[in-house]
């Protein structure tokens, strides 16, 4: 597999994850495919043991222990070989973490460390990977990024081995990240940079990753990839002739189905029932998330309005003195898994169990992939996702708790997490956004499938999914709304605030998903 490859030979690749499994096999390959190859992982000692496997080789293993589950660690691998190597030609982003563990019972600290390894870095992995070639001039570049077949789809695990959705979520993001990366960088094709990008999506592989249990379900060892699978499929991506650009390679073991989330629905009659009871509402300052506290409110509803901006919720509270319900302002910074869990507790403590929960706060950039701060994308995936996740969890064990068994959970999402948008020339980029509300949308879908292990229990909690497009609030930038012609003029707050209110209100029987 490594004709072609001869253009790389003595050129530098950076593999993460790769003390064992794909990631393994990828940096072994490319040692004798003739490159300098940077593995990183945690397991110092294993890379060390590749290396010295791989001496002798036409290329050389360069083992470099780091954590890419912070950005800081992120950020001092490229450094690292910015300071050692020079530019990066090859950048395989491979590691990932797995738990099997449905999305309402997942501890928080493992959903913050699923998404910062398998999302945050793999996000900014891409930006500084790109800033290397563009600093060293490299105009051939690829970036592989290792998926799966579960960011393609809604994958449930068979029996009662417990639940991929937390990581099929993040699936779901880098793989909307990778076909957006490849748009964002046309805009280095007039300085003559033509980087390539390839999504690699294994179905079920041999590594560590995959427990005994799951393993033992496999009739034969032909029923899953071996490592090796993976590898020659990433070199056959590079070794094709430059002007071929492999986007997009899925692997499956012959004969693989995956088997796809069939979920059933269930809902609730008028918002009468709701009243006196509790909701939480985030990014309530402003916006949907204003609208839709104050809608919930006006229902009768105890709103929880979740936000950093404390005066302009106490400014929405009094407003609102004289509804049927009230607003309850707290303070709080949801980028950060310990503000969530702070959010969390306070209800529980003041006011008990949840109802409903509208996960809505976001940020947005309008930047290009590639030229995107580290901390700006580490803060839009914190919140926009981590935040998500983790709201999920924590507003189903107030269920569940409580005994609230008619909860109802709305994920704010939007319509750039069903396909891949490109703004128009000068308007920069919504791709980093667009990958984290794939992420969600899939989370949405995955918890409704997760809800169903808590129906013999009589919990017939409801899920929804609401997706806008373009919507009058702060976070549109004027150039934008600008350009909006009249006949396509955006939505306004209350549009969206009406359709959740319509979920909610709905009969029991009837889920809008």
């Amino acid at each position: 597999m490594s004709s072609g490859m001869e253009r790389f030979a003595g050129r530098v690749a950076v593999v993460t994850g790769a003390s064992s499994g794909i990631g393994a096999q990828i940096a072994e390959d490319l040692v004798r495919a003739g490159m300098v190859v940077v593995g990183v992982a945690r397991r110092l000692e294993r890379l060390q043991a590749l290396a010295a496997k791989l001496a002798g080789q036409p290329g050389r293993l360069e083992p470099l222990q780091g954590d890419v589950s912070t950005t800081e660690g992120v950020k001092r691998v490229f450094k690292w070989v910015d300071d050692n190597l020079g530019g990066i030609s090859v950048l395989v982003n491979n590691a990932a973490v797995i738990t099997f563990t449905l999305v309402q019972e997942q501890d928080p600290a493992d959903s913050e460390r699923m998404v910062s390894t398998n999302f945050t870095a793999v996000l900014i992995s891409c930006t500084l990977g790109v800033t290397s070639m563009k600093k060293h001039g490299i105009k051939d570049g690829h970036i592989i990024n290792v998926n799966s077949v579960g960011g393609h789809r809604i994958v449930r695990i068979p029996g009662d081995m417990g639940s991929a959705i937390p990581y099929t979520s993040c699936k779901h993001g880098t793989v909307a990240l990778t076909k957006g990366l490849r748009a964002d960088l046309q805009a280095l094709k007039p300085a003559g940079f033509k980087i390539r990008v390839t999504s690699l999506s294994p179905g079920a592989v041999y590594t560590e990753m995959i427990p005994d249990e799951i393993v033992d379900t496999f009739k034969e060892k032909e029923e899953a990839l071996q490592p090796k699978d993976v590898s020659n499929a990433a070199l056959f991506a590079l070794s094709s002739p430059p002007a071929v650009e492999i986007t997009e390679l899925t692997i499956q073991p012959t004969g693989e189905f995956i088997t796809t989330s069939s979920t059933t629905v269930n809902m609730s009659s008028g918002m009468e029932r709701f009243a006196g009871r509790v909701a939480v509402v985030t990014g309530a300052s402003s916006g949907i998330g204003a609208q839709i506290a104050e809608d919930l409110v006006r229902a009768g509803m105890v709103v929880v309005g979740v936000a950093r901006r404390l005066e302009r919720l106490k400014a929405l509270a009094a407003k609102l003195a004289g509804q049927p319900g009230r607003l309850e302002p707290l303070q709080a910074d949801l980028s950060t898994t310990e503000g969530v869990k702070r959010v969390f507790k306070w209800v529980d403590d003041n006011l008990g169990g949840i109802s409903v929960l509208v996960n809505n706060a976001a940020v947005i950039a309008f930047t290009l992939t590639q030229d995107q701060d580290p901390a700006d994308s580490e803060k839009m995936v914190s919140l926009n996702l981590t935040a998500v996740m983790i709201g999920c969890t924590l507003g189903v064990t107030s269920m569940k708790k409580h005994g609230i068994k008619d909860g109802h959970i709305i994920n704010v999402n939007s319509i750039v997490g069903h396909r891949i948008f490109k703004l128009p020339e000068g308007m920069g980029s919504l791709m980093p956004y667009t990958s984290t509300k794939h992420a969600t949308v899939a989370l949405t879908k995955g918890l409704r499938a997760d809800l169903q292990a808590l129906r013999p229990d009589g919990f017939k909690i409801r899920v929804t999914s609401i997706s806008p497009g373009t919507v009058d609030t702060e976070m549109l930038p004027d150039n934008i709304r600008n350009s909006l012609p009249e006949k396509e003029s955006a939505l306004q707050a209350k549009d969206v605030s009406t359709v959740a209110m319509f979920a909610l209100s709905s009969p029991p029987a009837v889920e809008w998903i």
